[in-house]
């Protein structure tokens, strides 16, 4: 069991118990065993086990079958796997100024008429 914060730029696998704050710089991996009971930020967040809290993930957040997670998701990309259980809101919106860093199109705001009869 660890309570406080967990920082760092390795990979991290739980396979007991966290509660406070994860901030890593590569992934986080949460082992059927593992709970967490903390708001994350990683690279991306691998989810078997256990999670209560926010995950923010720079590359994507993937739910596994055995996983539970209970808190709100951002990340680019988000695979839910089928019997896996997600309360919460996701949001998949880029990060400020990522979509024009990486070179992605922005499209132009759109002017909606309404017709009249």
């Amino acid at each position: 069991t660890v309570k406080g914060e967990i920082t760092g730029d390795e990979d991290v696998l739980v396979e007991g118990a966290v509660e406070g704050q994860v901030r890593i710089s590569r992934d986080l991996r949460i082992a059927g065993s593992g709970s967490v009971r903390a708001n994350v930020e990683a690279n991306s967040v691998i989810v078997s086990g256990e999670v209560l809290g926010d995950c923010t993930a720079a590359v994507r957040v993937d739910i596994q079958a055995t996983g539970r997670l209970t808190g709100n998701i951002r990340a680019p990309k988000i695979v839910i796997a089928e019997g896996a259980v997600f309360r919460g809101n996701s949001d998949m919106s880029p990060r400020q100024g990522e979509a024009k860093a990486a070179g992605a199109p922005v499209p132009p705001p759109v002017d909606r008429k309404v017709a009249q009869s």
